[in-house]
């Protein structure tokens, strides 16, 4: 899957939002092994944009520990709402991303799109 940025457009939107652009990481030895960037949307809720993990590492559930720290992150600087973002890939859904998502006792909905076509 094709991320939305490349490398170079987001180090140019942290430039540009220091303080709406964020980086988590879990760390093993030095080496990151899971990551979520995140976008502050407004006074009251965070988009979780980009969630990655190193598949190597998945037994050990670097990203369940890495969105509780989130969370109580979000928690302690008054945010109400945590949007984990889309559940799909190339417009088909992802179940088990779904599931994962879930997983935190969120619920899951399809966003509906409209096309114009000019």
């Amino acid at each position: 899957m094709t991320p939305t940025h490349t490398l170079s457009e987001l180090k140019k939107l942290k430039k540009l939002f220091p303080e709406k652009i964020n980086l988590f990481t879990a760390n093993l030895n030095e080496q990151i092994i899971a990551g979520v960037i995140n976008f502050i949307c407004n006074d009251h809720t965070i988009l979780a944009f980009y969630i990655s993990h190193n598949v190597k590492y998945q037994n050990m559930r670097p990203l369940n520990i890495l969105f509780t720290h989130i969370f109580q992150w979000a928690i302690n600087n008054n945010y109400q709402y945590y949007d984990f973002g889309l559940f799909t890939e190339n417009g088909e859904p992802n179940l088990s991303l779904a599931r994962f998502k879930e997983s935190f006792g969120t619920d899951g909905m399809f966003r509906k799109t409209m096309v114009l076509e000019l």
